[in-house]
């Protein structure tokens, strides 16, 4: 974030006015890891935040939906996701 930060004002931009997206791969990663990684993402400045599913083990576009549904029910369930 420092490059960002840098880059921002060699820009004469407000950093705080820069939107940062942050992705969730949720591949290999267990469950229990995914508060944590998106709680770091948002202790940096992170305001959005992706879910990717590929590489998951998924078989079927419904196996994709229930994962990201998973996901905002960890996130719902940390207060990380407004409803």
């Amino acid at each position: 974030m420092g490059k960002l930060r840098m880059y921002a004002n060699e820009a004469g931009r407000d950093f705080a006015t820069i939107g940062i997206e942050a992705r969730l791969n949720i591949a290999n990663k267990p469950e229990d890891t995914w508060i944590a990684e998106v709680r770091g993402w948002q202790e940096i400045g992170a305001k959005l935040m992706g879910v990717n599913t590929m590489g998951a083990g998924l078989k079927t576009p419904e196996d994709h939906i229930e994962a990201i549904t998973r996901v905002k029910e960890v996130m719902v369930g940390a207060g990380l996701w407004d409803e």
